[in-house]
């Protein structure tokens, strides 16, 4: 993050490596190029990236390992700085990949510090925090201070990015504490420069402005001295923040000009980009709107070309927010529902990738064990033919030549024996990768049951209640959610696109954004709920609308105010009963999935329920309707299933759970479970 922001001062570095290149050879030559690139990352970024592949080049011909890791991670660095992190991530974690293989510990250390860095900026902190404390593992192990300094400053730097200043200052004043251990003047200077300016950033967020500027001013001082062109202007940065966050916009406004040519020059767009969006926000408070608008239009068109990044939120909200000022509401609208939908998916695009990469391999494994299945099938097709035919020719001639019967009865013995034991070998082959594939879904049933919420907390925040939860295929794509917050208890049962792991992968996208719509972004309304709902998975699994698939869910979603025995719901294809006085009564659901389909996209009707004492609620999925078994192997349905509802409310939620799991069962019989099932129960109390 802002250790490798700034670059160890070497005097007229460059041009000596320059001038030693001329005559180098060898292992020389190739670590002198790679010098060359990561010089150029402060005064030229393209010749940076150019020295950096010719690096990389030289040492892979030459398979010099301890090159290619230094290589790799200047390389990516540099691709950092330019606003690649695609490229940069490819080349670190290249690097951090042959560091492990070596087990390189230097390297390993370096290339986490670097991956936390890169990480860091793309505005992934969960990841950046992860590497860098493996970062400052290994260079514990070796006794790097100046690994363990620069690394500590850095975990420093993740907090002071999560507006956690406090804790943010003990690892940066810990760091400046330790800088007498660092053993090169160069990496003394570079750490003292980036813990002041830190240590400023804190007392900046703290709203110590006095402070701030304090700190601020002495790393300018210390960057003037050294004559370092992007440490002035980091410096100076910091210093127009203080300007702007008092007021004081026009000493702020020609600051930011200043730091913006600095960082024009050296290329360095994620600078340039803060900077653009710095200046916005101060043309804006100033009133001059034509000139932020402009600003924040260029901000957005470098955003894309760099890529999401920590500030893409801030370029939308601005340029929303001036064109309300120009009475431009339609545009404002827009750009601040981007906004919006951005700060909100930046998790949930960690979790998608999480499930992406879980969904390919259980597709990946799936696709070779019927592959190796057909292979094994038709190898033992064809032993069966050999034998067979060997058989018939052996038979042939023991009747042509009966003297050597005997023998040739040994010989098919003997080939029949080892065909046999080919067989019990593929046998156990399959048997193997069946094991394989079945634990790996079991894991990933652990994953899910996780997810979905216990019975402790639904008997803790409801009262009576129960679930009969039975997956068809290990994992489920039906699922089940619930929540409590101040009296109001929200519930939803829901029935995903396809069952089986691409089912549990829906299922559990939709627990993440009931998650992140309710809890955190503190939307109660039943009908809301599921129109958001649906507009965000549309948007996930088919953001440019190319796609025929219609994937989604069937959900019934209930808020209950227990307090007023009022009950709030909407429902997505799915309805439900509740059973008053012996009668059971069917609430009525929109004949609309959760999802994309060929209808209206009509907006989610909100029901309103004044509940009664002992009244129960059930909620379900199609699976125990549909399930085939009986004396004539026919469907259960609905009629059916309310019938054993209406024979069963008057006992304990824990006893209807058991009968309708014996009903479920002795109904299925030997039959094969054709869905996922899921029902559940409520008492009002």
């Amino acid at each position: 993050m802002f250790a490798s922001t700034f670059s160890a001062v070497r005097g007229n570095a460059l041009d000596s490596l320059l001038t030693l290149l001329k005559t180098a050879h060898d292992t020389d030559r190739i670590h002198l190029v790679i010098l060359i690139s990561d010089e150029y990352r402060f005064t030229d970024l393209d010749k940076a990236i150019q020295y950096g592949h010719l690096g990389v080049e030289l040492a892979e011909k030459e398979n010099y390992v301890v090159l290619m890791m230094e290589a790799y991670n200047y390389l990516g660095n540099a691709y950092r700085d330019k606003g690649n992190y695609d490229l940069g991530l490819i080349y670190l974690h290249k690097a951090e990949k042959l560091a492990k293989e070596e087990n390189n510990l230097m390297w390993r250390s370096k290339s986490c510090n670097n991956l936390g860095n890169i990480y860091g900026e793309k505005g992934d902190d969960e990841m950046s925090l992860k590497y860098y404390i493996e970062g400052y593992k290994f260079a514990e192990q070796i006794g790097d201070y100046d690994a363990m300094v620069v690394t500590g400053g850095n975990v420093g730097a993740v907090y002071l990015s999560r507006k956690q200043p406090v804790p943010a200052l003990q690892y940066f004043r810990q760091s400046l504490n330790s800088i007498s251990k660092i053993k090169t003047e160069a990496n003394k200077f570079r750490v003292q420069f980036a813990m002041w300016l830190n240590i400023g950033a804190c007392h900046f967020d703290l709203d110590n402005m006095d402070s701030a500027l304090f700190y601020f001013q002495k790393t300018l001082e210390l960057a003037e001295k050294n004559k370092n062109a992007s440490k002035i202007a980091s410096a100076k940065e910091q210093i127009a923040c203080v300007h702007m966050k008092r007021g004081n916009l026009t000493e702020a406004i020609q600051l930011f000009e200043e730091v913006l040519k600095i960082f024009r020059e050296l290329d360095h767009k994620p600078k340039i980009q803060d900077m653009l969006v710095y200046m916005g926000e101060a043309y804006f408070r100033a009133g001059d709107y034509n000139k932020a608008a402009a600003i924040y239009e260029e901000a957005l068109t470098l955003s894309k070309e760099m890529g999401i990044n920590s500030y893409t939120f801030e370029i939308y909200d601005g340029i929303s927010k001036v064109a309300e000022k120009q009475n431009d509401f339609k545009k404002a609208y827009l750009f601040s529902r981007n906004a919006i939908r951005f700060k909100d998916s930046i998790k949930r695009d960690e979790d998608i990738r999480l499930l992406a990469e879980m969904q390919t391999r259980f597709e990946t494994e799936k696709k070779q064990k019927e592959i190796e299945l057909l292979n094994e099938k038709d190898r033992n097709n064809k032993i069966i033919i050999w034998a067979v035919g060997i058989g018939l020719v052996l038979v042939l001639i023991g009747g042509i030549f009966f003297f050597n019967a005997y023998h040739n009865k040994r010989k098919a013995a003997l080939l029949l024996e080892r065909q046999k034991n080919e067989i019990e070998r593929q046998k156990h082959i399959i048997e193997e990768k069946n094991k394989d594939i079945t634990d790996s879904i079991s894991y990933a049933e652990r994953i899910q049951s996780a997810l979905l919420t216990s019975d402790m907390y639904l008997q803790k925040h409801f009262g009576e209640s129960f679930v009969l939860f039975r997956p068809r295929d290990i994992v489920s794509g039906d699922f089940y959610w619930g929540y409590e917050k101040d009296g109001n208890f929200f519930f939803a049962a829901a029935d995903s696109t396809g069952h089986g792991v691409p089912g549990a992968f829906m299922s559990m996208i939709g627990v993440s954004l009931l998650n992140e719509i309710i809890i955190e972004r503190k939307i109660s309304n039943p009908a809301l709920i599921l129109d958001i709902l649906r507009e965000e998975i549309i948007h996930r699994l088919n953001p440019e609308g190319r796609s025929e698939r219609k994937d989604g869910m069937d959900m019934v979603l209930i808020r209950y105010d227990k307090t007023a025995r009022e009950l709030d719901y909407a429902a997505a294809n799915n309805s439900f009963y509740i059973i008053r006085n012996g009668k059971l009564l069917v609430q009525p659901a929109d004949k609309m999935p959760v999802g994309a389909h060929s209808g209206i996209n009509a907006g989610f009707t909100r029901h309103r329920l004044t509940m009664e004492k002992e009244d129960m609620i059930y909620l379900f999925t199609d699976g125990f309707a549909d399930q085939f078994g009986g004396a004539n192997g026919k469907k259960f349905k609905y009629r059916q299933l309310e019938q054993t509802l209406l024979a069963i409310s008057g006992f304990s939620c824990e006893e209807q759970k058991n009968k309708l799991d014996r009903v479920f069962t002795d109904w299925k019989g030997p039959l094969e479970q054709v869905d996922d099932v899921l029902l559940a129960g409520f008492r009002i109390s």
